[in-house]
């Protein structure tokens, strides 16, 4: 019998997780294109800078049937992301300064459709050739990286908005855990749930 328990995490913590490997992405549910994902993982990093809220996460917490199950050869993992992995890929990637995902963040300008003060974009020829563009995973990323980044901001206003922007790291995200049970019964419960919340958007 599946059981549910829904716990509030901080990005960081999710990250640590992750990279720490007592969270992890099974293969059978984590291919997607990436390239199409872009502008999603930009509309992501900009809701949390402006506090909107943010769907959650679903993992799996079940170490003995994960290490008992001959599908996986990674018996240290403790819990596997079963909804919420481009979250962890996007902030990941951008931390990590990957090609694939370049995020930047100008403080000068404002964003007109949101009005926020600030605005976020993929990297493009208008960033390259715009003045006021920081990559992002300069600011999310180590400590010392960021205060250079403040260090070059010359005015208070915007070095706020960057500061504003590492906050992020402290927000917390709503993680649901399926506790127990085996890998089968979790998956098809999962994909049932997807099934069902599909359903629903197209009835609307």
């Amino acid at each position: 019998m599946l059981k549910f328990k829904t716990e509030d995490i901080t990005i960081s913590k999710i990250i640590e997780n992750y990279r720490n490997g007592l969270w992890s992405i099974p293969e059978s549910l984590s291919a997607y294109e990436w390239k199409k994902r872009k502008s999603k993982a930009v509309t992501f990093i900009a809701n949390l800078y402006l506090r909107f809220p943010v769907s959650g996460m679903m993992i799996w917490e079940s170490p003995e049937a994960v290490c008992s199950h001959e599908q996986f050869e990674a018996p240290k993992h403790a819990a596997w992301i079963l909804e919420g992995q481009q979250k962890v890929m996007t902030l990941c990637k951008i931390i990590d300064k990957a090609n694939d995902l370049k995020i930047l963040f100008n403080p000068r300008v404002t964003d007109a459709n949101k009005g926020s003060e600030g605005q976020f974009r993929l990297e493009s020829a208008i960033t390259r050739n715009s003045e006021g563009w920081v990559d992002i995973g300069k600011v999310l990323g180590s400590k010392e990286e960021f205060y250079n980044v403040l260090r070059e901001e010359e005015s208070e206003e915007h070095g706020v908005r960057f500061i504003r922007l590492r906050e992020i790291l402290n927000t917390e995200i709503s993680v649901c855990k399926i506790l127990g049970d085996n890998y089968v019964t979790v998956v098809k419960a999962f994909e049932q749930c997807k099934m069902r919340r599909k359903d629903a958007l197209i009835s609307v």
